[in-house]
């Protein structure tokens, strides 16, 4: 079977509601280079130790979330991140190893195929952050109440 993501934290999530063992076919960066990720039951079981790069903090993401979801990509290092920005004009949001976004699509998607999901709230969404390690404020949505 196959599917489409528009970003690796996608890609992750699906491969969490998959199950099983799923290889996640992207590019470096979104360019030129390949790489498979491994995933199994929603866990990356790669050994090179990969990155995932956020631009827009996430309480802006719903403003242009097509946008948001084409910067979120896979990257081999720090310097390649930076480089990367540079030459797209993107900012420097944040990067988090693949592992914890991985961990993040799992809290954030694993639930999406039950019967009583629903669309998380502000304080659940920040809960989920929290939860996987993601504290910087480039992960605060606010105090205003609403979903995200």
């Amino acid at each position: 079977m196959g599917w489409w993501a528009p970003c690796i934290r996608c890609g992750l999530g699906i491969a969490t509601l998959a199950g099983g063992e799923v290889r996640i076919e992207t590019r470096f960066g979104g360019e030129r280079e390949p790489l498979s990720i491994f995933v199994r039951d929603g866990v990356v079981i790669s050994t090179e130790p990969l990155l995932a790069h956020f631009a827009i903090p996430p309480k802006y993401a719903w403003e242009n979330v097509h946008l948001h979801c084409a910067l979120l990509l896979p990257f081999r290092s720090a310097p390649q991140v930076e480089s990367w920005c540079e030459r797209h004009a993107v900012p420097l949001g944040e990067t988090v190893p693949i592992k914890q976004a991985a961990l993040l699509a799992r809290e954030w998607y694993g639930g999406y195929a039950d019967a009583h999901w629903h669309k998380w709230s502000k304080a659940e969404a920040q809960s989920i952050f929290r939860r996987v390690g993601l504290t910087s404020a480039f992960w605060d949505l606010g105090s205003d109440v609403g979903g995200f």
